[in-house]
């Protein structure tokens, strides 16, 4: 029981860090897409939303992370 119980928490764990890779895989890919986006703009159209042309990144990384902005 002790070994087999060890193999399922391995495969338990390595289930966790899969998912934990995707996960932050995504989040990565849809900051890198937003930020892309949004340097696409003019320094005015970036003023008029209120966003410094040096910040894009951090926005987009909080954005694909769901935090508030």
């Amino acid at each position: 029981m002790s070994i087999l119980g060890q193999l399922d928490g391995s495969n338990e764990h390595r289930k966790k860090l899969k998912m934990s890779i995707a996960r932050s895989f995504n989040t990565w890919r849809t900051a890198r897409r937003t930020a892309h986006q949004l340097s696409r703009l003019s320094n005015r159209e970036l003023a008029d939303v209120g966003i410094k042309r040096e910040a894009i990144y951090e926005i987009a990384l909080k954005s694909a992370r769901g935090n508030t902005i």
